[in-house]
């Protein structure tokens, strides 16, 4: 090693060419490849589509019985979206505006949109409809105004 400048020497190639067309692929340890979690019923499928985004996943996924991971895979895979995550619809942007027209407080729209408040009033914010500077104001510490809101 006194003139290789320090180096290691290289390893031995672990299979020589003329072994690789002898090598059979061994069949997998695990039927269903990488998932290790039990398999999903068709009532496991209905709560999780049901339940998605408006239960926390911490809590979903303790109901049932499963990882946190796994309950984001199989939504991912059935192409469910978290509520926050989910485009706002022409009518929902058109409910923004009437809600601040007619004195409804962002609580309360939240509630009729199925989604967070805070994702409603920054929504509102970009849409350049602030609620702050609205001309009737929600009345506090009471529920909804708005008859089927």
């Amino acid at each position: 090693m006194a003139g290789d400048g320090g180096r290691l020497p290289r390893p031995a190639l672990r299979h020589q060419t003329d072994q690789h067309d002898r090598i059979q692929p061994r069949p997998h340890l695990r039927r269903r490849l990488w998932r290790t979690g039990p398999d999903w019923s068709e009532a496991d499928i209905r709560i999780l589509t049901r339940d998605y985004g408006r239960v926390p996943t911490q809590e979903l996924a303790k109901r049932l019985n499963r990882k946190k991971g796994g309950v984001y895979n199989k939504a991912w895979a059935l192409g469910l979206e978290h509520g926050f995550m989910r485009a706002f619809t022409a009518d929902e942007e058109q409910a923004i505006r009437l809600a601040r027209d007619h004195g409804v407080s962002i609580t309360d729209l939240s509630a009729a949109l199925d989604r967070d408040p805070a994702v409603v009033s920054k929504h509102a914010i970009r849409m350049q409809i602030p609620f702050a500077t609205r001309s009737v104001k929600a009345k506090r510490g009471g529920s909804c105004r708005v008859p089927g809101w």
